[in-house]
């Protein structure tokens, strides 16, 4: 049967009729895309939060103690510090830190002995700086006077314009700070603290267990990066019973602007005080030098390419350097720029000689400190760190301590420095005894029997010193 001229459907027709669905679907499929595209991150915020809440934490946040932790909280990095821009050195006035450098270096050399021996005052300035962010009370005015600020608020201003005026980094001259802040994760530190010291001093802020290996190795690695593996030593650890550990260090490297000759001339003698050596010595000749002289040593600066000078200062015969750093007219040339030191004088085709220079040493800081003020924090009984946490009460300065390492060779110097401070539980200190009985001199003594009678008697002349 044939079909009526309404039932053929025209060709054309049919055609757009197909488009009509494709692009109906085409626009389906984006609808959906653009959707999902949306609500992706808030999805993944989602699965995030979740897996926050069972313990598994984002690593480059400072997040609020206040959640629930894990049994065994793994090490965590909690705030990166990002580098300041660094600034015209000649903005910065250091008159509170000279002053500070003059006090702090006649007492770090006061007892110096017969061995090489140097030290960072910038290092221990920054250290001081974050220490005393978390101090109150008298525990951070004696801080303040050690650094010769009146305020905290000076304090941060003169530290973030020191550090902008230092940072120096290139092709052969480098000068890098790094400051960094070492939590227990058993301890709830104050947030607002943490903030304080990862955005006034570019710190960066770690959490962790201070007996696990993981947290440790993760201490290591911050120490090697920041000294590039300059001062390394696997056996260095977190003190086990810390709350807080403080960190700050300086790297330093330069080229010689006139390098000295690349073969040392053997055979030379250094009179040391243990007696005369002989050792290889670097050498630079037909020189032009300028000498600054003072009423007891001799100095010659010797330029780096673009990072500054090291001033290599000789005593005058019969004076020792630890002698000589308690002269007053050597601390104002170590703080005075040496253009504006009136006793100069230019020798041409000069002749200059000095040994090689590769020497690490290790400080005790807590007795130096002690004598320039600093004392209540170094005594749970006094100190006070009510900054860190409400629990914060029994805490002490537990050390202090300085780690450098000076290389100067044919090339030019490499210095580096780390500064660490170490807050802990005080120990608890025992009332001194009302009366004291010591047998340090001959003495009788006599055994007797429970029923009285006596049974031995002796005289004790000389102890026992077999143990």
């Amino acid at each position: 049967m044939n079909k009526g001229i309404s039932d053929v459907e025209d060709f054309p027709a049919k055609k757009i009729r197909t488009w009509r669905i494709v692009l109906v679907s085409v626009a389906v499929v984006l609808a959906v895309s653009l959707a999902v595209y949306a609500l992706y991150p808030h999805l993944l915020g989602k699965i995030n939060s979740s897996e926050s809440q069972s313990g598994s934490k984002p690593a480059s946040v400072i997040d609020s103690k206040s959640e629930q932790k894990t049994e065994q909280e793994p090490a965590r990095v909690m705030a990166s510090a990002e580098y300041p821009s660094s600034s015209d050195p000649s903005e910065v006035r250091l008159d509170g830190y000279d002053a500070y450098m003059s006090d702090v270096m006649r007492v770090v050399f006061s007892d110096a002995r017969d061995e090489n021996c140097v030290f960072s005052p910038l290092s221990l300035y920054l250290a001081l700086s974050m220490a005393a962010e978390i101090t109150d009370g008298n525990s951070l005015q004696q801080i303040l006077s050690v650094l010769h600020q009146p305020d905290l608020d000076s304090l941060r201003s003169f530290s973030g314009s020191l550090w902008r005026s230092c940072l120096q980094e290139g092709t052969d001259e480098k000068l890098m700070l790094g400051n960094s802040l070492w939590m227990n994760s058993d301890w709830e530190c104050d947030q607002t603290l943490m903030e304080t010291l990862t955005g006034y001093y570019f710190a960066s802020a770690f959490s962790g267990d201070p007996t696990s290996e993981e947290y440790n190795q993760m201490f290591r690695e911050w120490i090697r990066t920041q000294t590039d593996g300059l001062i390394e030593n696997p056996d260095i650890c977190l003190d086990p019973d810390m709350v807080l550990g403080l960190y700050s260090t300086v790297n330093y490297a330069a080229k010689w602007t006139n390098p000295f000759a690349m073969d040392a001339v053997p055979g030379c003698i250094f009179h040391a005080p243990s007696g005369d050596i002989s050792c290889a010595f670097l050498n630079l000749e037909r020189a032009t030098l300028q000498e600054f002289c003072g009423d007891h040593f001799s100095c010659v600066e010797k330029a780096l390419n673009g990072n500054g000078s090291v001033r290599f200062i000789l005593p005058e015969k019969g004076v020792t350097p630890q002698e000589l750093l308690q002269d007053e007219e050597l601390l104002l040339f170590l703080s005075t720029d040496s253009e504006g030191w009136g006793r100069a004088e230019t020798h041409d085709n000069s002749k200059m000689m000095m040994p090689q220079i590769d020497f690490s040493t290790h400080q005790d800081l807590k007795g130096i400190l002690d004598t320039l003020g600093v004392k209540d924090v170094f005594r749970s009984s006094d100190a006070d760190f009510g900054k860190i946490s409400g629990e914060s009460q029994g805490l002490e300065i537990s050390s202090v301590e300085q780690d450098n390492r000076v290389i100067m060779d044919a090339e030019g110097v490499k210095a580096v420095s780390i500064t660490s401070v170490q807050i802990a539980i005080g120990r608890s200190e025992e009332p001194e005894p009302d009366w004291e009985f010591i047998l340090d001199r001959p003495f009788l003594f006599e055994i007797v029997s429970e029923s009285g009678v006596p049974l031995f008697v002796g005289i004790v002349n000389v102890p026992w010193t077999i143990w």
